[in-house]
């Protein structure tokens, strides 16, 4: 998709059940576009956090975040950078009132949310 000019604006792993197969399908969503726009597919929320911050020195940000949980219990991400200079939090792991209280702070200071999902904790 990206050769014939298309970039990647969505996109999540989707386990499959273990009898049919334990590998990770993806489904995404792609729009016209011509920049770099760097992707992470299957990361831990070390490897999120640390692409994270290498992007945001090249000038983007995160634009998209999916978590699920693959067949072993495991906990991954996937993420999608846009070229950017605007400051963008993300937060994650908060339970509801957690996460309320930092959305209060966040929009008190003029960040709305863009994407949210919920996700099970394997803990």
């Amino acid at each position: 998709m990206r050769a014939q000019g298309y970039r990647l604006v969505q996109v999540t792993g989707v386990p499959q059940n273990s009898p049919i197969t334990n590998d990770i399908r993806y489904v995404g969503i792609w729009m016209p576009g011509t920049d770099a726009r760097p992707v992470l597919l299957g990361g831990t929320w070390d490897e999120v956090s640390q692409a994270n911050g290498n992007h945001w020195a090249s000038g983007y940000r995160m634009k998209y975040l999916s978590s699920y949980l693959t067949n072993t219990g495991a906990l991954r991400y996937d993420a999608i950078w846009e070229p950017g200079g605007d400051g963008r939090p993300v937060i994650f792991g908060w339970d509801a009132a957690g996460f309320a209280a930092k959305n209060s702070e966040f929009w008190a200071a003029g960040y709305r949310p863009t994407v949210l999902q919920s996700y099970l904790s394997p803990s």
